[in-house]
Formats: C-alpha cells, sequence, structure tokens
C-alpha cells in the first residue's frame, strides 16, 4: 500500500518498477499458499455447499445402504484406525458426497461421525487392553487411531465410565 501511495504520487520509473515487483511477488505466495492449502480450501468450499445440499431429501433406501457401507468399512476394513479420518475421506471411499455421509451417521446410525469413530476406537482400545494387558496406554491409545492421548482419556472415560489405568486394573483381576 505504502509504495503504491508513493508511486501515485511521483512518477518514478524506479519506483514503479519497485511497485511492480512487490505485486507480483505478493501474488506468487498467494497462489504458492493457495496451491499448498488446496485440500483445506475444498474442504471450506464443501462445507458452503453443504447448506444448500442439506435440504436435498435422499431416498431413505439410499441413506440405508450408505449406513451398510459405513458400518461394512469400519467393521470389516478399521479405517477408524486412521487419526486423520475426515467426513470427506469416508465419502470419496464410498463414491458419494459428504451430506450422504453425514445424513446416514444422523438417520440410519442415530449419531455423529466423530462420536460414531470414537466409540469404535475405544471399543478397539478395550480389546487391545483385553487381549495384550502389558502393552502400554500409549501405544493402545495410537494403535486404536487417536492422534492425542488427551482425546483417548477423555473419551475413554465418557464411553466406559472410568480410566483406562482403573479398566486396565479390573482385566487384571478377573
Amino acid at each position: 500500500l505504502v509504495i503504491w501511495i508513493i508511486d501515485c504520487m511521483e512518477a518514478n520509473y524506479a519506483i514503479e518498477a519497485l511497485y511492480m515487483t512487490s505485486t507480483l511477488v505478493m501474488w506468487m505466495f498467494i497462489a504458492y499458499y493457495t496451491y499448498k492449502h488446496e485440500s483445506v480450501l475444498g474442504e471450506l468450499s464443501d462445507s458452503t455447499s453443504d447448506d444448500v445440499l442439506e435440504n436435498t431429501e435422499v431416498a431413505e433406501s439410499e441413506m440405508s445402504e450408505v449406513g451398510k457401507q459405513i458400518s461394512t468399512l469400519f467393521d470389516k476394513e478399521q479405517i477408524f484406525l486412521n487419526p486423520n479420518l475426515k467426513v470427506s475421506d469416508l465419502a470419496t471411499q464410498l463414491y458419494t458426497n459428504r451430506v450422504y455421509i453425514s445424513q446416514a451417521f444422523n438417520y440410519v446410525l442415530q449419531t455423529s461421525f466423530s462420536d460414531y469413530i470414537n466409540k469404535k476406537r475405544i471399543e478397539y482400545a478395550t480389546r487391545l487392553i483385553t487381549t495384550q494387558p502389558e502393552m502400554p496406554v500409549t501405544d493402545i491409545a495410537y494403535d486404536s487411531g487417536f492422534a492425542s492421548l488427551n482425546s483417548f482419556y477423555r473419551n475413554f472415560k465418557n464411553i466406559n465410565g472410568c480410566s483406562p489405568k482403573v479398566y486396565m486394573r479390573k482385566v487384571d483381576t478377573t
């Protein structure tokens, strides 16, 4: 902005060249960061189209089919073990859009995407605890698909009613 003001006040070829060069560099940075963060921008553009698409009705049979496909992916392929799993990733694997996936979670599976993932991850963690009681809690958390220990502890306690350590002690005594 300062270079533009100086350029407007004084017609000098050096200032004009500096202005044009700085503008070009600025646009190159914008283009570079837009390219590098294309997936984030895609997520943002998908979320704005969600508002329009939410009003569309999906046939009940289609939603139930998507719900079955989701259950299959989670139960057989255990995609919930991916700590970076997003609704858009699931939609890509099922060749559908994010709205159908969200509607299937809400109406067919009667839960949200994040709650369903966390439930599956905690179920997997409890199986690990019972089958491999010597395994450290941190390894169980990360092997179960959690990206952070705080999230693992919080969800474990919400679902099982106790901390992982207390659960491990219960398993050891039985």
